[in-house]
């Protein structure tokens, strides 16, 4: 069976600190160059990130936009992307050893399944603000299972029937994402592994945390408000958040 291509969406806004572990983490898995690309999206970015990216030449897809979010940046990607599976790893995140094969091989062994999700490992780097963590690991391992993008696969077609991110959202648009493929009952399996390591430090979005809840506050209001109208009959079958369809040179 040959091996399908694996488009993995690097979003970053001022990440050049760590923006070149996130593209080391990919280049790393082991999978041939031919299998996956990589697509970085610079939202923005004031700092060094253009020139960390540049150092890895034609191995990285380098595209600029104005400052619109990271759901903004996740979408242009996926626009852009021309696999059929798809990967979100955020720029301060890395993708554990062994990742993009465990993942992949798993779906392709189950045509059914739609979404592979693994464990994250929090790592915590000097500096980082403990207190604004918002929960609490039930040990010391720092090992969780969350809906997290970075911590998946997804195969291209889900973005067909759930859609792309929020860009009203300026925090919580991966939770919004996450609550509309369950609404559309997404086929998610749990692979039994690490496969994501995020990193506390002093920039998170998520140390926002009075700004992060207000908006989680509101995806859930329009959760609530999409699953009233379902019921009611007045659901449309496809989210309005489209996906654009991939190059027509994609192949």
């Amino acid at each position: 069976m040959e091996q399908p291509l694996v488009s993995v969406i690097i979003p970053v806004y001022n990440g050049e600190r760590f923006v070149g572990e996130a593209i080391g983490s990919v280049l790393g898995q082991g999978l041939p160059a031919s299998m996956v690309e990589i697509i970085v999206i610079d939202d923005g970015s004031t700092d060094g990130t253009a020139t960390a990216v540049a150092r890895f030449g034609d191995r990285v897809r380098y595209q600029y936009q104005p400052n619109r979010g990271a759901a903004a940046a996740r979408n242009t990607g996926l626009g852009l992307a021309q696999g059929d599976l798809i990967g979100l790893l955020d720029s301060d995140d890395m993708y554990a050893d062994g990742m993009l094969r465990a993942t992949t091989g798993l779906l392709r062994a189950n045509p059914s399944v739609e979404i592979v999700m693994g464990y994250s490992q929090y790592l915590f780097l000097e500096g980082a603000d403990l207190s604004a963590r918002a929960f609490r690991f039930a040990d010391e391992t720092h090992r969780a299972l969350n809906l997290l993008p970075s911590a998946g696969l997804y195969r291209r077609s889900v973005f067909g029937r759930v859609g792309g991110f929020d860009e009203t959202l300026p925090f919580g648009d991966d939770f919004d994402w996450f609550a509309r493929a369950r609404e559309q009952q997404a086929t998610i399996q749990i692979l039994n592994q690490v496969t994501q390591f995020y990193r506390f430090h002093t920039n998170n979005l998520t140390n926002q945390v009075a700004m992060l809840k207000v908006n989680l506050v509101g995806m859930l209001k329009k959760s609530l408000d999409r699953r009233r109208q379902q019921a009611m009959g007045n659901m449309p079958a496809l989210s309005t958040f489209p996906v654009a369809d991939p190059p027509a040179d994609a192949g």
